[in-house]
C-alpha cells in the first residue's frame, strides 16, 4: 500500500499496516497518485470518501486526455456504491459536458470474480494494443505522431474505448 508520511508516524500504525504486503512511504496525496498510476496495470477504484473520487476522477480524466497509459478502470461497485457516480457521468455526458468516449473508460463491476475478470480483460487488450504499435505501416516517419492520435481521438468521440479503438485500426491495417 500506499501511505503518506503523516499515516506512517500514526500511534495505530500496525492496525494500518498489518495485512500489507509491502508499504511505500510518500510525502503527500500527488507523490501517492504517481507512484499508483506509475506502478500499476489497472486501477480498482473501491468505495472510499473523497480521496477516493480524488484518485477516480484524476485517472479519468487523464486516460480521457491520453495521458495515462491506457489502463483498465474498475469500479468495485460493492452494494450499488458506485451506482449513483455513474448516473452522475452519464447525466454529464447527457449534458455534454464530458466527451461521448469518457462513459467507455470505465468499467463496473459487483463482485470481486467480475472486477478480476473486467481487469484482466482490459490489461490483455493493453498488450494487443501495444504490439499494434509495431506495425510496420506506424514505423513510417510522421504516420504514428499525425494519424494514429486522429484516429483513435476520433473513434472516441463516436463512443469507442480508446483500447478498442487501437485494435479497430489494426484490423484496417491488417487488411
Amino acid at each position: 500500500g500506499f501511505v503518506e508520511q503523516i499515516h506512517h508516524k500514526h500511534p495505530n500504525r500496525e492496525v494500518l499496516f498489518n495485512e500489507l504486503e509491502k508499504v511505500i512511504i510518500v510525502k503527500d496525496m500527488s507523490e501517492r497518485k504517481q507512484k499508483m498510476e506509475a506502478i500499476s496495470d489497472c486501477c480498482v477504484i473501491l468505495p472510499g470518501g473523497g480521496g477516493t473520487m480524488d484518485e477516480f476522477f484524476q485517472i479519468l480524466t487523464l486516460k480521457e486526455l491520453n495521458q495515462l497509459d491506457n489502463k483498465p478502470i474498475v469500479l468495485y461497485n460493492v452494494d450499488g456504491f458506485y451506482n449513483e457516480l455513474d448516473a452522475t457521468i452519464h447525466s454529464m455526458y447527457d449534458k455534454k459536458f464530458i466527451r461521448p468516449g469518457t462513459i467507455n473508460l470505465y468499467e463496473i463491476a459487483s463482485t470481486p470474480e467480475e472486477v478480476i475478470q473486467k481487469a484482466e480483460i482490459g490489461i490483455r487488450k493493453n498488450k494487443e494494443a501495444e504490439s499494434l504499435m509495431a506495425h510496420p505501416i506506424l514505423q513510417e516517419p510522421g504516420i504514428s505522431q499525425k494519424v494514429l492520435p486522429v484516429a483513435i481521438e476520433r473513434l472516441q468521440d463516436s463512443g469507442f474505448h480508446a483500447t478498442d479503438a487501437v485494435l479497430l485500426l489494426r484490423n484496417v491495417l491488417d487488411d
